[in-house]
């Protein structure tokens, strides 16, 4: 964090450390994992039937199981495979006054070893929905990049495959041989954020900024607009592609809004994560009915069913992070650099790196009949604008 902290920070590590607690605490829901004692061997079925929760979430942390499908409800990359509730490719994103679907973008469970802001190690059966494996068709912005596990990693100047940082001499990402698989210069891709930012604060047919009515953020708790009583967003902890800033910014405005804002990052989940461990979103919607509505029946989660089956794994998948993570008394501590390690270790986007300006600040829904996307981050083109005689040095450097 180069030194940064307080109450912001530390509200964004409680959340991290919270998400797991919650996941770690519905582990009795796991009806068909398969459970390894410390030599590997799998566990009987009677050893299973006797685990208490404490025995589960210690060998989660150790990552002594192979999971079912009951715990591995991450959708496929670009949204492809079903959401909650069937809904396919699509995240919880709904309020007490409507019930909607948004959709969250791609991410990574971790991968590497563990501590002091290194990934955990190990490959967690989450990580099928990589970026690096990912079905780009569905990004047309994406379609002409190198997959990352199939390109060599980069071409850095000495040869280690470290791309993407000022040490290695390159601004390239991690799948990739150039800076951009759009742009020829530097120059090229400013002209075409400036065009595009100018089109957008140009308005619509009524002379409407599109990017600033698309931003809850300028309604949320203003004047003349109605709150809703609740709203919850569910996303992946490990959501490679989007800042966790965004949806807990909406959590504390809503909060100071008075409204009841519940936002939940799914441990191991990525891109459009599912509900999973006993969860859904039609019993979310059912118990805000109950606890806003009057006369409403109050609803609560059934009970779980003990496994008294063991899994047919042969093998354990899951990740060790006990020299990671700790863990007692149900309660998780995390530090914030390791939580940086796990959001960015399967990102497939070095930063920094041209590519991430030219990709990660995009956005299809400022699409036109003649552009798939627009750019429309205005402050990061003053960037772009400011810096260009160095920036410009940069570009396609290797």
């Amino acid at each position: 964090t180069n030194g940064y902290g307080g109450t912001y920070l530390d509200f964004y590590q409680a959340k991290f450390e919270q998400s797991l607690e919650t996941y770690l605490s519905n582990l009795d829901y796991a009806t068909d994992w398969t459970w390894f004692d410390e030599d590997g061997e799998a566990l009987s079925d009677e050893t299973v039937a006797s685990m208490s929760a404490a025995d589960k979430a210690e060998a989660f942390i150790e990552g002594r199981y192979a999971k079912g499908s009951s715990g591995s409800g991450m959708g496929g990359p670009g949204g492809g495979q079903g959401g909650p509730s069937g809904m396919g490719g699509k995240a919880d994103f709904a309020d007490g006054n409507s019930q909607g679907a948004g959709q969250a973008p791609n991410g990574n469970p971790p991968s590497g070893n563990p501590p002091s802001g290194n990934p955990p190690s190990g490959s967690p059966e989450g990580n099928k929905g990589s970026d690096a494996t990912a079905d780009k068709s569905s990004d047309a912005s994406q379609q002409n990049v190198p997959d990352a596990q199939n390109s060599g990693a980069g071409s850095s100047e000495n040869g280690s495959g470290e791309v993407g940082t000022p040490d290695a001499g390159t601004t390239q990402a991690t799948g990739s041989g150039t800076d951009s698989a759009n742009y020829a210069s530097y120059e090229d891709m400013l002209a075409a954020y400036e065009a595009d930012i100018a089109e957008i604060e140009a308005g619509d047919a009524y002379g409407n900024n599109i990017v600033e009515l698309y931003n809850p953020m300028n309604y949320i708790g203003a004047e003349g607009t109605e709150d809703p009583t609740w709203t919850r967003v569910l996303m992946g902890a490990s959501e490679g592609d989007m800042s966790m800033f965004a949806s807990m910014n909406m959590q504390i405005a809503w909060l100071n809004a008075g409204t009841d804002a519940q936002v939940e990052w799914q441990w191991d989940g990525g891109h459009v994560p599912s509900e999973i461990l006993g969860d859904s979103f039609a019993l979310y919607v059912d118990q805000m009915y109950g606890e806003y509505v009057d006369g409403a029946k109050k609803i609560e989660k059934a009970a779980a069913e003990k496994q008294t089956t063991n899994g047919d794994a042969e093998e354990a998948t899951g990740t060790d992070i006990s020299s990671w993570a700790s863990y007692s008394g149900g309660e998780v501590e995390l530090d914030l650099v390791d939580i940086a390690s796990y959001r960015t270790a399967g990102a497939a986007k070095a930063t920094p790196g041209f590519d991430t300006i030219d990709y990660g600040q995009e956005d299809y829904v400022f699409g036109s009949s003649t552009a798939d996307a627009r750019h429309w981050d205005k402050y990061l083109l003053k960037v772009l604008q400011d810096n260009a005689d160095e920036l410009s040095k940069l570009f396609n450097a290797s």
